[in-house]
């Protein structure tokens, strides 16, 4: 397996998923020990687009004199150590929706793991893009409820019986609500609040997913599963109320988000 020391991988470094896989690179001697290299921090000696870079990852090719950008960069580095692997990734069939992937992922990495200081100057931090943010609000939703919906199953009869629709709609209620409220303390983080939000959502409905799959097999008494939910979401408004500090916004954001579930379980077991 060849080691690319002529290429560097110029990352976001406050970014818990790009710090994962461009070390997995390195670990996996796709990369050199020094084959990667902060955003800000790299000594580019060919044209290098900064504000591109800022939104796809790229890859510095020093032997060459070149500069690739996105997945074109993981895939440049892919094939370099497992070439038909990387041919593959080249197919448009299958580079065209990995690319549209990597563009969802990429523009919303900021919600989906954020730095713990809000658009820190010179921070790598990617163009804000409406509809991909809109899309991945949309994304979370729709998963969140599933989760939602294929839980309640196990709560019963301690809580009514529920479907998706019904999880749809109180998802869908807790966006409004939100909206309403983050509107009134800081408009301007509107969206950007709206996907921390649903990355908190989807966080608790994958720590649903152990205990759907073990009730699945093995039939849970219900106690134990609403325990385990009351633990999940202990540990949502932890994290949530740690992303809307780091986003810089008041705890009052918090406090809503607490108080539609509330209300809305007075609502469901009434």
């Amino acid at each position: 397996m060849e080691k690319p020391a002529n290429h560097t991988l110029v990352y976001d470094s406050e970014c818990p998923m790009c710090e994962l896989y461009t070390k997995g690179f390195i670990n996996a001697g796709m990369l050199s020990p020094n084959g990667r290299v902060a955003y800000g921090c790299a000594n580019v000696p060919v044209t290098f687009d900064n504000q591109r870079a800022r939104n796809e990852i790229a890859l510095i090719d020093y032997a060459e004199g070149t500069v690739t950008y996105g997945l074109d960069s993981l895939v440049k580095v892919i094939g370099r150590s497992f070439p038909l692997l990387g041919k593959a990734l080249r197919w448009p069939v299958i580079h065209a929706p990995l690319n549209v992937l990597y563009s969802f992922v990429s523009y919303n990495r900021k919600v989906i793991a954020p730095a713990k200081i809000f658009e820190k100057r010179g921070a790598c931090t990617p163009e804000y893009r409406v509809g991909y943010r809109i899309g991945y609000i949309l994304f979370t939703w729709l998963i969140s409820s599933w989760f939602l919906s294929a839980y309640t199953p196990t709560l019963v009869p301690l809580v009514p019986a529920s479907g998706f629709s019904r999880e749809f709609i109180v998802c869908g209620g807790q966006i409004l609500f939100q909206m309403v409220i983050v509107r009134m303390i800081a408009a301007d983080k509107l969206l950007h609040y709206l996907g921390n939000m649903m990355t908190v959502s989807l966080i608790g409905g994958l720590l649903l997913l152990p205990m759907i799959i073990i009730n699945s097999l093995i039939p849970v008494a219900p106690p134990v599963p609403l325990i385990w939910f009351a633990l999940v979401v202990t540990f949502m408004l932890m994290i949530h109320s740690r992303r809307v500090a780091f986003l810089g916004m008041r705890p009052w954001a918090t406090f809503s988000w607490v108080l539609y579930r509330v209300v809305v379980l007075c609502i469901i077991l009434l």
